[in-house]
């Protein structure tokens, strides 16, 4: 409608344009009405020789044409222009805001909901400023976790079509290569002899480089307060259908009757401890408390430091992390049933808990708490013994905490994510091949979890198996640092002790063999890593094994413990050797120490699953 219009008024133009030029010609050849006919016919004569000839008008009449027709193409062209200028202006004004709308409805799930306050602990989830150094770390999870997830997809998908073609193996997934080590100064010192497979197996509990020497300074800055993301449920489910058949942790071997002195003094007499070693324990317990830090910095109230060079206490640690650090204080203090609810250490149980509770960081690329203080290769160890030690406060406490049954629960699904998806086992990195050393401290943790009254899936406990099965060798009674090492005594108590407290039968040959390899190898003098784990597997199995080597060993400890200076009731062995009794110092061997010592009522029989308690 509007062109017509256009045109219309362009053809109104070239009709005037037609009366002008018509006008032009009369006005040239047309007489005037007031003149006379002779004057017409003399101006007629005068004039005609001037006249225009009939070629000439034709001339002049196509040049007013063409002038008409070049006014109306003008105008067209000037309207398209028009027309495209405001079409552009609309198109960006549309965009505009649909990009406002966009980021404005993507605003909504990025702002984190209000903190909540629980009834008994303050919790803080941080964020740590060093986020921003994990970034490759990250990057190269989120990658991993992509592949992971689409080839179970594609494998569950494939399962659903053919039913039939299920299997009782293991999924094959698409390999995730480790991340690569960032080995600090001391890591270099540890591993001089990287052939040196006792070498390894004695370094694998370091905590080197992991946070600050002194409590006020380092990497443990937290960053503003925030309210960590839902938990998520992981994919234990998805996995418990894929994976036949299905495997759980056994019933038996729960916390033992701690909190019940007449119970406990049983099952101490019964197993094989006595009163000179429950006075060992007492006195080493006092010894961690009294070492327990209550700065006026709030992110270190509660906690204790490898470091102890401040109170002038010799063979000091050089690990740095305090989780690490708080949390093995803590299990020995709980593992005498000292407790947030009752003890004689029932504060500093309160506050350590407290510490750990402002540890927990929450991610978005992953699931549950993440625990570790640094991105370095040990900080793994700091996030299983925290989620280890807040898993044993929740199961000992007869009025549940409903922010300290969250706590457990984010890390426990943390370390669940972390696991090697391939091999079955954990080390320093999520997803990262695992060694023997991380993931019997893992093993601990589930055993743990499932007292605090949680579900380990069947594809962590199947792959688990897994692993243990790849560093295993003669008959599976002796046990790697990873597969293709060699098998040494401190490898082969983790391995073993792994294995029972995932349910291996205690007929079972690899039992057999490998609680007479412990035997006949005997408690150790300075290796206090391999005295626990030998302790655990043998208190266990029981049998004459065990009482020959309980008695070595809790003698041992006993004659052995300080009894003077600002050292009395601790440990500590010196090795010729850089070992992990240096690097943890007084607190770490002191620690395992009274852990060993509890060992007598510190789990209920593994393979009973009736409590000790009232007996």
């Amino acid at each position: 409608m509007e062109s017509k219009e256009k045109r219309t008024g362009q053809r109104k133009k070239i009709a005037v344009s037609e009366t002008a030029a018509s006008s032009f010609l009369d006005g040239l050849g047309l007489s005037s009405p007031h003149q006379t006919e002779s004057e017409s016919a003399a101006s007629s004569d005068q004039y005609r020789e001037t006249l225009p000839n009939h070629d000439e008008l034709t001339s002049l009449k196509n040049q007013v044409d063409l002038h008409a027709e070049t006014a109306w193409l003008q105008e067209d062209e000037h309207s398209a222009r028009h027309l495209f200028e405001n079409s552009v202006s609309f198109l960006s004004s549309l965009i505009f805001h649909l990009i406002l709308l966009i980021l404005a409805v993507l605003w909504t799930f990025v702002l984190p909901p209000e903190p909540g306050i629980g009834p008994q602990i303050s919790m803080e989830f941080t964020t740590s400023p060093e986020e921003e150094n994990w970034d490759e770390i990250l990057l190269d999870e989120m990658e991993a976790a992509i592949q992971t997830e689409a080839a179970e997809e594609t494998e569950k998908s494939e399962m659903e079509e053919n039913p039939e073609e299920m299997t009782d193996v293991l999924p094959e997934e698409e390999m995730i290569e480790p991340e690569e080590e960032q080995d600090s100064e001391t890591e270099d010192e540890l591993n001089e002899n990287p052939e040196n497979p006792a070498n390894e197996a004695l370094n694998a509990f370091d905590w080197a480089n992991v946070s600050p020497v002194k409590p006020e300074e380092g990497k443990e800055n937290r960053s503003e307060e925030r309210q960590p993301e839902t938990l998520q449920s992981g994919s234990g489910k998805d996995l418990n259908q894929r994976i036949m058949p299905a495997r759980s942790l056994p019933t038996g071997g729960g916390l033992g009757p701690r909190t019940d002195l007449e119970a406990r003094a049983k099952m101490l007499a019964e197993a094989g401890g006595n009163a000179q070693s429950e006075m060992a324990v007492e006195r080493g317990l006092a010894w961690i408390a009294r070492h327990q830090q209550f700065d006026t910095n709030k992110k270190y109230f509660g906690s204790w430091s490898f470091d102890l060079s401040r109170y002038g206490i010799s063979n000091s640690g050089e690990a740095t992390s305090r989780t690490a650090a708080t949390a093995l204080a803590l299990l020995a203090l709980m593992g005498h049933g000292n407790t947030r609810e009752q003890g004689e250490y029932q504060k500093a149980v309160q506050d350590g808990v407290y510490f750990l509770s402002t540890q927990a960081k929450s991610r978005k690329t992953q699931p549950g708490y993440d625990f570790r203080d640094s991105p370095d290769s040990r900080g793994m160890y700091g996030h299983i013994l925290a989620t280890l030690a807040l898993c044993e406060a929740y199961s000992l406490e007869t009025q549940k905490d409903s922010n300290l049954h969250q706590l457990a629960l984010g890390g426990l699904q943390w370390i669940l994510y972390a696991q090697d998806p391939n091999g079955g086992g954990w080390r320093y990195q999520p997803h990262e091949a695992g060694d023997v050393s991380v993931t019997t401290w893992v093993v601990m943790l589930l055993k743990s979890a499932q007292m605090a009254g949680f579900e380990i899936p069947s594809a962590t406990i199947v792959r688990l198996d897994q692993f243990l099965d790849s560093i295993s060798s003669d008959e599976k009674s002796k046990y790697a640092y990873q597969p293709g090492k060699p098998s040494i005594p401190s490898t082969t108590a983790m391995g073993l002790a792994a294995r029972i407290f995932t349910g291996t039968p205690r007929n079972a040959k690899l039992l057999e063999k490998g609680t007479r390899h412990i035997a006949n190898w005997g408690c150790h003098e300075s290796d206090l890593y391999y005295d626990y784990y030998a302790a655990l597997l043998l208190r266990h199995y029981g049998g004459p094994q065990w009482t020959t080597w309980n008695e070595e060993m809790r003698d041992y400890l006993i004659l052995t413990q300080e009894s003077s200076g600002k050292e009395a009731g601790s440990w500590f062995f010196t090795e010729q050797e850089k070992t992990n009794n240096q690097i943890g110092g007084r607190l770490y061997t002191t620690s395992l120490a009274v852990m060993i010592l509890e060992v007598y009522y510190r789990y209920l029989p593994i393979y009973q699953e009736k409590s000790t308690t009232g007996l």
